[in-house]
């Protein structure tokens, strides 16, 4: 049996609140946590898809990295 399509609901975009507890939880673990591990480690929780996986013109960041370095103050 397949599911219905209707029923599927589309994910909305990973925001900065939803992202800020787990960067802290990586933090308290890992008091030198650079932004690189943070990045990382975010990305493996949250394994983007979609919008927030594609990647910015002119960047080598995917809009969720983009969210992450943004919460972190790295540009």
């Amino acid at each position: 049996m397949q599911p219905y399509e209707g029923s599927i609901k589309k994910m909305s975009r990973i925001t900065e609140n939803d992202i800020l507890i787990p960067a802290l939880y990586i933090v308290y673990k890992n008091k030198s946590a650079t932004t690189t591990i943070i990045k990382e480690q975010l990305v493996e929780m949250f394994r983007p898809t979609g919008e927030d996986a594609e990647i910015l013109q002119g960047r080598n960041d995917t809009k969720f990295t983009q969210i992450v370095r943004n919460l972190t103050g790295s540009h």
